[in-house]
């Protein structure tokens, strides 16, 4: 017996969902924190049955999460415009930091 492996991508599409292609498994993690609020492990939860093609909700409205229901056209969803993918140090830093007014 030969274990094929199947490609998996993920495509973000402009102001829509993630769409994930080649059936990898998809289950929901659960940070699980100490009283000081600092973070001990993960936490398994809930495995979802999955096709071999998915979208996966980016706007935060679906009522199928985590999975897209097309909400994101009707709450005209507008993405960020992508981030630099230069690695975070090499970036500049910003010039000021100003305290917030508390």
């Amino acid at each position: 017996m030969s274990a094929t492996k199947t490609q998996v991508s993920v495509t973000v599409s402009k102001d829509g969902p993630y769409v994930v292609s080649g059936s990898p498994p998809l289950t929901k993690q659960t940070i699980v924190a100490n009283a000081d609020g600092e973070s001990l492990q993960r936490q398994e939860g809930k495995a979802y049955d999955t096709p071999a093609r998915y979208a996966l909700c980016r706007c935060g409205h679906s009522h199928k999460a985590p999975f897209c229901d097309g909400t994101h056209a009707q709450i005209s969803l507008t993405a960020p415009k992508r981030q630099s993918a230069r690695p975070i140090l090499r970036r500049q830093p910003y010039s000021t930091v100003r305290p917030l007014p508390f």
